[in-house]
């Protein structure tokens, strides 16, 4: 028989739709550093430990990727 598993989790809201929000994101914790983004049924599955460095390669990026969809 298998055990019943909750795991730890949390919805990140992102604003009201139709206030021009997006999709709220579901964030769901596992053993092992692993941790899941879901939204609507979409799910990126990343290490703890490479999350603070994929947030900060985004942050660094930014900035030049609003430059070029500012200038398209």
């Amino acid at each position: 028989m298998s055990n019943l598993v909750t795991l730890p989790t949390f919805i990140f809201r992102q604003g009201e739709l139709h206030e021009g929000g997006e999709l709220p994101i579901q964030v769901i914790y596992y053993r092992d550093g692993v941790i899941e983004l879901n939204q609507e049924g979409q799910e990126i599955i990343i290490q703890y430990d490479y999350l603070r460095k994929l947030f900060n390669e985004i942050k660094k990026h930014y900035p030049e990727a609003m430059r070029k969809i500012e200038k398209s």
